[in-house]
């Protein structure tokens, strides 16, 4: 991050945050597809292993797009 003010580049720390947050969201993902009491409320069925697989095909570049478009289009 570049501070205009004084010309000063800082460092991005909320790095670590935005690993714990996709990490938080793929636990709570498996939690809702698994829990038996969560499926009957729900209405939901757990995923097989080639279905997980699809998943994380299909999401998983969407994290790598994500940070090409922040390489040339930061935030700030």
């Amino acid at each position: 991050m570049e501070d205009k003010k004084l010309g000063i580049i800082k460092e991005n720390v909320d790095i670590p945050a935005i690993g714990f947050g996709i990490l938080g969201a793929i636990i709570l993902q498996i939690i809702f597809a698994h829990v038996p009491l969560i499926n009957e409320v729900f209405e939901t069925a757990p995923l097989n292993l080639q279905q997980w697989l699809f998943c994380l095909a299909v999401g998983s570049p969407m994290i790598l797009w994500a940070t090409v478009v922040n390489r040339f289009d930061p935030p700030n």
